[in-house]
């Protein structure tokens, strides 16, 4: 899937913030002629991927190495600066450089044209954009698998197999008084083993999902049961306004932190009760918002006075995972229902942070992936044709049934790696990259 880029691009690969060292990227057929122009001493006796030490004709100071197009990020000649990192030195070399006929890159360019140019296939390149964006290190590592062709490869050995049954089934047909019948059994046994590989490759979906859009857990309870103060005690930090006033928190407060690998939204809610007036009726119509729209549902209390009736009514029609939490255990004797937390003294913080590590799956590194929600829908789609066409074989039913289900399964395939998708795909996959990549 070759495709001809005549514009020369240039960006920065590491940001445009400043920072001690800086480096700008240049590819396309005219990198190296513009680097000549901008970089002031050109050795003589030029070589790929040496770094070579001097200054750049906006007065600036650094490393300059070229890659040709067969070694280089995008299949092109391109040539990398590492310069000083502040912003005036990058946009001056910058504007060298678009003088001297370069573009600035747009985003997610580098990358495309590395897809373009046989570089990488589509699953490879959104890793690239999916490794970026990973807010812990479980989500990098996951993606680090693709980026690493874990589902490049995989598809492929789906496909020659699907291929390898098609071509039985057109031999067996056209051909049938020379090679004979279809051999079933052994078709059979190939579409179930590639159906494991599915389902493996599918295990990887709900935690896809999670790392995706974060773990979402809603601490909600009556006024005052010291929700806020499980928040901050969380965070390490005075996020929410703490009082003994019922109903202090009006609105809903979210904030970020890691649990299991996963990026989890905590969100601090407004105490359930008859509300007092407007404006602590529609925190509390967000509160019950965020009950129907939780992962999981952390349900407070206040240990000194006890579980009351109120509190069962609404924590018995919670329908998601849920955790009791005794809050102010400090204050009293007895032994209370749900995790025992004193946000005074920190007690309980990590029986809470590990009763919640085991409402959410797993995650295996080795062996899992990270799935986009368009991976997703295609391999579900390929994973109910082979369904069907297992079926088909097991019931005897016409082979062009057969054919149809397997030539869409080859279809879905190549479009998850990008050989046949929709150019109008494409450009959104991109679109959504950042500058520089």
């Amino acid at each position: 899937m070759l495709k001809d880029f005549k514009d020369t691009i240039i960006a920065p690969v590491t940001g445009v913030q400043p920072s001690a060292v800086a480096i700008l990227r240049i590819s396309g057929s005219q990198a190296i002629d513009i680097s000549k122009k901008v970089f002031s001493h050109w050795p003589s006796e030029f070589k790929y991927r040496y770094a070579y030490y001097g200054t750049f004709k906006n007065s600036d100071d650094g490393l300059l190495i070229a890659f040709e197009n067969n070694k280089s990020f995008t299949g092109e000649e391109c040539v990398e600066w590492q310069i000083h990192g502040s912003l005036a030195s990058i946009q001056s070399l910058i504007d060298l450089s678009c003088r001297e006929g370069a573009r600035f890159a747009k985003p997610g360019e580098f990358t495309m044209r590395a897809y373009f140019n046989g570089k990488i296939d589509l699953t490879r390149a959104e890793a690239i954009k999916d490794s970026i964006d990973a807010k812990t290190e479980s989500h990098f590592r996951l993606a680090s698998n693709v980026r690493n062709g874990k589902i490049y490869l995989e598809c492929l050995d789906i496909k020659k197999s699907i291929l390898k049954i098609l071509a039985q089934v057109e031999a067996s047909t056209d051909f049938s008084e020379e090679v004979g019948d279809l051999n079933t059994l052994e078709v059979s046994e190939v579409l179930t083993l590639l159906l494991k590989k599915l389902d493996l490759l599918l295990n990887s979906k709900s935690s896809s999902k999670l790392l995706r859009k974060g773990v979402r857990i809603a601490l909600v309870g009556k006024p005052n049961a010291g929700k806020s103060s499980i928040l901050n005690m969380c965070l390490g930090r005075a996020r929410a306004i703490v009082t003994d006033i019922p109903g202090t928190t009006r609105d809903t407060i979210e904030e970020s932190i890691e649990i299991a690998g996963f990026p989890c939204i905590l969100v601090d809610t407004a105490g359930l009760r008859t509300a007092r007036d407007i404006v602590e009726q529609i925190g509390i119509d967000k509160s019950k918002d965020e009950l129907e729209n939780a992962d999981i549902v952390w349900y407070v209390y206040d240990a000194s006075l006890g579980w009351s009736t109120e509190d069962q009514e609404v924590y018995g029609n919670i329908t998601c995972p849920k955790i009791k939490i005794a809050n102010k255990s400090d204050l009293i004797r007895l032994i209370p229902e749900g995790i025992k937390i004193s946000t005074f003294t920190s007690q309980g913080h990590q029986d809470l942070m590990l009763a919640t590590k085991k409402l959410v799956p797993g995650i295996d590194i080795e062996n899992q992936i990270y799935l986009n929600e368009r991976q997703t829908d295609l391999l579900e789609k390929i994973h109910n044709l082979m369904i069907n066409s297992l079926h088909t074989i097991q019931n005897n039913y016409s082979s062009d049934l057969l054919s149809v289900d397997l030539y869409t399964v080859i279809r879905y395939i190549s479009e998850i790696l990008g050989e046949s998708a929709n150019p109008d795909v494409i450009q959104e996959i991109f679109s959504e990259f950042c500058l520089g990549k």
